[in-house]
């Protein structure tokens, strides 16, 4: 088989129980989850769409959080410039009530908050948020529910505002690269024609990332783009595998799966020197490389057994170590510290690649998924949350697990099917 078809092969391998038990506790005087009353005084020349978008994605971010228990209020008494009435909203068992204010233009959006809390009858705070482009109105949402999660003290969602970048598969020879929120309420194209795949941020800050792209005679290029210019450079080509898997977190280093030799291995990529190091050297399959240890280590899959599995070894040793004994196709994992999240095929018959967490440190192991395939998991910068892709009935989504909450959400795309994902 040529080595350019385990390409594709990875792509197209490519609702929850859990067995988490962890709980909740946010430090309130009542020691419980919030009730937060959203009321909306939104001009009436506002885009009924977008108003309708606004609601779904406050109740919405509220829900992911695990933080909040949203409720909508409606009352034509009430109004925007006065505060709430606290008798009313304490009988109806509200601890804060939100009064937002969409005022919008052919150019942008100005989102006007006040917060009260009901308990001290007291306003809490105020806030006034404004996009330019009206397109980019969800991180608008995501920006005010991150400002009120963090107004009660509880734990960050900073991840909400992070830009997700993705390959889409739009036909057999089309794949685009978008950028969206983790909703998929936003998106944008920012590589189209041809077959682009595997996008990977190169940095924190979101401002350019890498992809590989599929020539006419299948050989892959790995590109560097900006996001904001959408100029790009060349970093690397090659026969048969050239992928970005991930990024140290100075951004100076990156793992590569290539295969010069008819042989995919794992190799260092330093980017201001361009030297190049081989890390693995299996007479195999050696893919999917994942920082772990400081960046000092790796995590990766190899057939090296006879099937997919997850292995760990030292970037400057030769000690490489199998870390999963659960399954026998194990073809994705991502990293945080000591926890390590991968994809296990539990049926073959049906198809069904689920998501499993272990650690270093011990033997457990936990289910996080069930049923459709889910693959390519990818943490948050603060380990709490994955980003995962689901395919099931046809249908492909982006999933968020929030592991310490014991809860999942699943956001579809509408069209084409979600191939490689990164935040």
């Amino acid at each position: 088989m040529k080595l350019y078809k385990i390409i594709i092969l990875m792509l197209s391998s490519c609702i929850m129980t859990f067995a988490i038990d962890a709980k909740l506790e946010i430090i309130k005087k009542s020691n419980s989850i919030p009730s937060v009353y959203f009321t909306d005084f939104s001009d009436s020349f506002v885009n009924k769409k977008i108003k309708l978008q606004v609601s779904k994605l406050i109740i919405g971010d509220s829900v992911v959080s695990g933080h909040i228990k949203p409720s909508e209020y409606s009352n034509a008494n009430s109004n925007f410039l006065i505060e709430p009435n606290y008798i009313e909203f304490k009988k109806l068992g509200a601890d804060i009530v939100v009064f937002y204010k969409i005022q919008g233009s052919n150019s942008g959006l100005t989102l006007n908050v006040k917060t009260y809390d009901i308990n001290t009858a007291e306003a809490s705070y105020s806030k006034t948020y404004k996009i330019s482009n009206l397109n980019n109105y969800p991180f608008l949402i995501h920006q005010m529910i991150i400002d009120l999660n963090d107004h009660i003290g509880a734990p960050s969602i900073a991840w909400m505002k992070k830009l997700v970048i993705l390959a889409k598969k739009i036909s057999k020879n089309e794949s685009n690269i978008l950028v969206a929120d983790y909703t998929l309420t936003y998106q944008k194209n920012v590589v189209k024609g041809g077959i682009n795949i595997f996008p990977k941020w190169a940095n924190k800050k979101q401002d350019s990332f890498y992809y590989t792209y599929l020539s006419d005679n299948k050989k892959p290029i790995i590109y560097h783009q900006s996001l904001a210019t959408a100029s790009k450079k060349e970093i690397i080509s090659g026969d048969g595998l050239a992928i970005v898997s991930d990024v140290s977190k100075d951004s100076n280093n990156l793992l590569l799966t290539l295969s010069p030799k008819d042989q995919a291995d794992i190799y260092l990529y330093n980017v201001k020197s361009k030297r190049l190091k081989q890390i693995t050297k299996y007479r195999g399959i050696d893919v999917g490389g994942n920082f772990i240890d400081n960046d000092q280590a790796i995590v990766f899959v190899s057939n090296r057994l006879g099937n997919p599995n997850i292995f760990r070894k030292s970037i400057y040793e030769n000690n490489t170590k199998q870390l999963v004994y659960h399954g026998k196709n194990n073809n994705s994992c991502s990293a945080f510290k000591n926890d390590i999240v991968f994809v296990s095929r539990d049926n073959a018959r049906n198809k069904i690649f689920n998501l499993y967490l272990i650690s270093t440190n011990s033997n457990a192991i936990k289910q996080l998924t069930s049923n459709g395939v889910n693959q390519f998991p990818s943490f948050s910068d603060d380990g709490e949350s994955i980003l995962f892709i689901k395919h099931y009935k046809n249908q492909s989504s982006i999933g968020v697990l929030r592991l310490n909450y014991n809860q999942s959400y699943l956001f579809p795309l509408t069209k084409g099917k979600i191939q490689s994902i990164d935040w």
